[in-house]
């Protein structure tokens, strides 16, 4: 089984995706979280401990923003409630193993 493969499958396996519940129209008609730069300031201080400056990103469906720290720059996302939490829990396990690989 090559690295890719053993990735795909350990991440599968961890992570169960179901393949049903919102459709994927809906993603795209329902907004975007409503998310100020203060808040997603205050956000990333109350729940991560990062402080810094705030830029929003653009994105079609989350709200996304860049911290720049003294020890780098963070992503903040803060997902769309029409996301399938499936699809959140195996994004969320694709950044746990990306992590541990830097």
């Amino acid at each position: 089984m090559s690295e890719n493969q053993e990735i795909r499958h350990s991440i599968a396996d961890a992570v169960p995706v179901p393949l049903h519940g919102v459709p994927d129209e809906a993603l795209f008609t329902s907004p975007a979280p409503a998310v100020s730069l203060g808040d997603a300031d205050r956000l990333a201080r109350e729940y991560y401990g990062v402080a810094g400056e705030v830029k929003a990103l653009h994105s079609e469906r989350d709200a996304n923003f860049v911290l720049t720290t003294d020890k780098g720059q963070f992503l903040l996302k803060i997902s769309n409630a029409a996301e399938p939490l499936g699809r959140l829990q195996c994004n969320t396990a694709l950044l746990a193993h990306l992590e541990t690989q830097a």
